[in-house]
């Protein structure tokens, strides 16, 4: 006949064993629940934008493939079996122009006892078309400090960079739009009668500068049909040969389209440093200010009006 005491203990056993199921069964759930949360990050990963890449411990093309993740047929459109088998050369895939500077940059990197890298590169697609990809890449090691493997990390940049090249292009005609626009007021031509324009010159010129004169120049007696065509040195600071070159250069090409050519600002250390020069000015007319060769040009066009 059992005693109150053995009572007692099957009772407390049994209230244990109920609280041991019920800690079993909180554990089971939460068991599931992580393997559900595994599974879905597993999936995502798979099935993201990133292709998980195992390659060797080797520093140097064609870099084998030890374990593909399977969506690297969405990413570069090659079955993973092509890469496992050997069918498929990783390296064969890289840009030439790229290939030769990311195996410099992996000898470097594995060399210098770093765990992760990255880089970015040019990879072909099966459909032939080149797509830039990001490459982070985790450098595997044992205890003693040697290479196991490589795990890479690889994602399509490709319209990052398309939107990038974009961009600069943008930039670049942004650019030269800007420069256009500075050499256009650089070189400002203006009509002060309907025959005669003045170019007031300011600052340095240079080659480049001295081109777009001579071309302004032409392009705005043509436009303007002007007789006289008035170059305003009085801004130009420093005149040397290649001042002097533009002067003659512009005087001789607007005289064959019947423009006589008439230089102001000539000062009189101007006058000295082109003597020095041994530049000669001969055929153009020269004055000392500009407002000597408006009124040059306006008297000559009121003698034409009579």
């Amino acid at each position: 006949m059992a005693t109150p005491d053995h009572d007692d203990q099957v009772t407390t056993l049994e209230q244990r064993i109920v609280e041991l199921e019920e800690q079993l069964g909180a554990a089971n759930e939460r068991l599931k629940q992580a393997e559900v949360a595994h599974q879905r990050n597993y999936d995502t990963l798979l099935h993201g934008p990133f292709v998980i890449f195992r390659w060797t411990a080797t520093e140097q093309p064609p870099f084998p493939v030890e374990y593909v993740s399977p969506n690297v047929v969405e990413v570069l459109g090659y079955e993973r079996e092509a890469f496992l088998s050997g069918q498929v050369a990783f390296a064969d895939l890289v840009a030439p122009d790229d290939l030769e500077r990311i195996t410099q940059e992996v000898t470097h990197y594995s060399a210098t006892g770093i765990d992760h890298f990255d880089q970015e590169y040019r990879i072909q697609h099966k459909d032939g078309t080149m797509h830039w990809i990001y490459d982070f890449t985790a450098v595997i090691r044992d205890e003693q400090g040697k290479i196991i493997s490589y795990y890479g990390y690889v994602l399509d940049i490709n319209k990052r960079k398309q939107i990038e090249e974009q961009q600069l292009r943008l930039q670049e005609e942004i650019i030269a739009a800007q420069d256009a626009n500075l050499q256009e007021l650089s070189t400002p031509l203006l009509p002060i009668t309907e025959n005669a324009v003045v170019m007031p010159l300011v600052g340095s010129i240079d080659t480049q500068r001295a081109h777009h004169v001579i071309e302004g120049l032409l392009a705005g007696i043509e436009q303007h049909q002007a007789s006289i065509a008035i170059l305003d040195i009085t801004g130009v600071h420093v005149v040397d040969t290649q001042v002097a070159r533009v002067l003659i250069h512009a005087a001789q090409a607007a005289s064959l389209l019947g423009t006589q050519v008439v230089i102001t600002g000539m000062r009189p250390e101007v006058a000295q440093t082109l003597v020095q020069l041994g530049v000669e000015l001969q055929g153009i007319k020269t004055m000392n200010s500009l407002r000597s060769g408006v009124s040059y040009a306006v008297q000559v066009a009121l003698r034409r009006a009579r």
